[in-house]
């Protein structure tokens, strides 16, 4: 469990906006598997071990979800919905094909974690991002900051989105700076100029 957004020298765990943003169009220079994984992670702020870990049938196109069994549950078999803009999933069935696949139970990653986690990192090589937040995680950790700090998302929402068990885990991303913090200071600021 992570319990702060930076580490023991003071780094960010976490990407921000406009850095997966670039991850974004960056990922669109590599294979298809790495783009597609890049939008699954950023989109939802899922685990790596979740996103190789899907299948066909975790593709919920009516409702416009991508469906995760969350594997920190302690050996509890439980699932979470989390909402994707139509154009991901538009993306994962052009490169899968997946509406029209036989086999719902086939995994739409075939590769490991590690793999995963090399192809992320590759991304981040590739825009010079340094630092913790330089992997999945920190794309995981991008996604709990923006969904709470800058877009006010309820915690409880953000929770089941991210698979916390705790709310207490969640509770962490509010403290990263966000958009109204950083207005809140500015003011503050407007008389030194």
């Amino acid at each position: 469990m992570t319990r702060s957004l930076y580490n023991t020298k003071g780094q960010r765990k976490y990407t921000t906006k406009s850095e997966r943003e670039k991850i974004l169009q960056v990922a669109k220079r590599f294979d298809r598997d790495t783009e597609c994984l890049a939008l699954v992670i950023t989109y939802t702020g899922c685990r790596v071990s979740e996103a190789v870990e899907l299948c066909i049938r975790h593709i919920d196109f009516e409702e416009g979800a991508i469906i995760f069994e969350s594997l920190k549950k302690r050996g509890k078999l439980h699932f979470r919905s989390v909402p994707v803009p139509n154009s991901v999933l538009d993306t994962l069935h052009h490169v899968y094909g997946l509406r029209q696949a036989k086999n719902r139970d086939v995994r739409i990653f075939n590769f490991t974690r590690r793999t995963a986690h090399r192809k992320i990192k590759a991304i981040m090589n590739a825009l010079n991002i340094e630092g913790p937040q330089a992997c999945p995680r920190g794309l995981r950790h991008g996604f709990g900051v923006y969904a709470t700090a800058e877009c006010k998302i309820a915690l409880d929402t953000v929770q089941n989105a991210l698979g916390h068990a705790s709310i207490t885990t969640t509770t962490i991303y509010t403290k990263a700076l966000g958009k109204e913090k950083r207005q809140i200071f500015e003011r503050m600021w407007e008389g030194d100029k």
